[in-house]
């Protein structure tokens, strides 16, 4: 711990240097941790807020193995339906993540009511410049390369399934254009051709996306100030294009908000 020059060798050599927010720039720089105040109480506050973090993850994780383990063990007898099967892959990320739903939800207005206060107002003005949408483009499809070899050959599949199950190539389009879950494209074959239940088919998409809501809350802060793109990052929001938003170390001469804009409409592209 320290917050002047001389500690900033030591900072940058430490399993875990920490640096007081009203120190030296030059330990700031070199501190793997930055405190906001300059109070030492705030380091046990940090430790304990770390403990607690990784109890939790670790309980979340074996909470979801469980489940999984013994819906497995049921499928194996013959006990488990398709709805323990749904709820064993995303039920218990539900269960695991209800005491936060409150912190969430406050969250959320609080996104919501920045935005139409903040972010409506002056538009124009965040807009990026054609060379920064450009720059941005170049930066972002890189990243997409990846996603677009393993939706080529899933799309095919996709396609084929489709095909020798009688539909035509209107229905995959529409529904890839609309449903971002890709096990669930897969399960609503099946419910087309099975009787008419919406309320079934309803409770299995909330069951089997449930996963996004969760998406949709770590992307609170990283969606803020992005004006009119916020709603298309929202709508075209899937497994792996939340995977390259929220872990890319984006450049500072790479305007942000169009770099996500890019990757989700690729990835989006790509799906289609």
């Amino acid at each position: 711990v320290g917050d002047g020059i001389n500690d900033a060798p030591v900072l940058a050599g430490a399993d875990v240097g920490a640096a007081m927010g009203t120190g030296a720039d030059a330990a700031i720089e070199a501190a793997d941790v930055v405190f906001m105040t300059g109070e030492l109480s705030a380091i046990p506050k940090a430790i304990a807020l770390a403990k607690k973090t990784a109890r939790i993850a670790k309980q979340n994780i074996v909470f979801a193995l469980v489940i999984k383990i013994a819906v497995m063990i049921l499928g194996l007898l013959g006990i488990a339906s398709m709805w323990l099967a749904v709820f064993a892959d995303t039920g218990g990320l539900c269960l695991s993540g209800r005491k936060h739903i409150a912190e969430y939800t406050r969250r959320c207005y609080t996104d919501t009511y920045h935005f139409y206060t903040t972010n409506l107002i002056g538009d124009e003005n965040m807009q990026g410049t054609s060379k920064q949408i450009r720059r941005a483009f170049r930066y972002a499809f890189p990243h997409t390369i990846p996603i677009f070899a393993g939706f080529w050959f899933l799309g095919i599949t996709y396609g084929v399934y489709m095909n020798v199950s009688g539909f035509s190539f209107v229905y995959p389009m529409l529904m890839s254009m609309t449903i971002f879950t890709g096990s669930m494209e897969f399960v609503t074959v099946n419910m087309l051709l099975s009787g008419f239940h919406p309320l079934q088919a309803f409770v299995m998409a909330i069951l089997v996306g449930a996963r996004h809501l969760f998406y949709g809350i770590s992307m609170l802060d990283k969606f803020r100030g992005m004006g009119w793109k916020k709603f298309f990052l929202i709508y075209g929001m899937c497994d792996e294009t939340f995977s390259i938003n929220y872990s890319a170390e984006i450049p500072e001469n790479v305007d942000r908000g169009w770099f996500m804009f890019f990757v989700t409409v690729l990835n989006y592209s790509y799906w289609v």
